[in-house]
């Protein structure tokens, strides 16, 4: 049996320039698919720094306060965020019309304001401030979870520590 025919079809079935035309569209693929972008590009190449990131939860009732810990690893999906150094809970206060028609700020019952400081070895800047590729800007809210709680929070602040 011979390798190619008379019409130059390997083993009699496919076409050499066919063959080819697959093989180049096959590799371009792969190159497209497998090659780092820009933006992968300049995350990796940015410096990281340590950073103590504050972000607030509020409105959270006692048991979901109960459920953070010091030492708990927070998430924003599947990017780890930090590690909580501390936790500060505090009864939410609102702002309630009074019978007089005057306004007061009372505390809510069985409802708690919570400030989780975090601790980062991600954190860097390239035109935004990132942590490990999420955006992390004072005043953006994130939805982030622990092994037992998941909560809409607020950054605060965001404090690069000195190495």
């Amino acid at each position: 049996m011979r390798l190619m025919d008379e019409k130059g079809r390997i083993f009699g079935k496919i076409n050499i320039f066919d063959l080819i035309v697959l093989l180049v569209v096959i590799l371009g693929v792969a190159f497209m698919l497998l090659r780092p972008t820009a933006e992968e590009k300049q995350q990796a190449a940015a410096p990281r720094h340590t950073a103590v990131i504050v972000m607030e939860i509020e409105g959270v009732r006692d048991y979901i306060a109960e459920a953070y810990h010091v030492g708990d690893t927070v998430y924003e999906g599947t990017t780890e965020i930090g590690v909580i150094k501390e936790i500060e809970v505090a009864p939410q206060k609102v702002v309630k019309l009074q019978p007089d028609g005057s306004y007061k700020e009372v505390e809510r019952k069985l409802y708690f304001d919570m400030k989780l400081t975090l601790e980062t070895d991600e954190y860097y800047e390239n035109e935004g401030q990132f942590v490990d590729g999420k955006g992390m800007l004072c005043g953006t809210n994130h939805t982030i979870t622990t092994g037992f709680a998941k909560n809409d929070a607020a950054v605060r602040s965001i404090k690069i520590i000195e190495d």
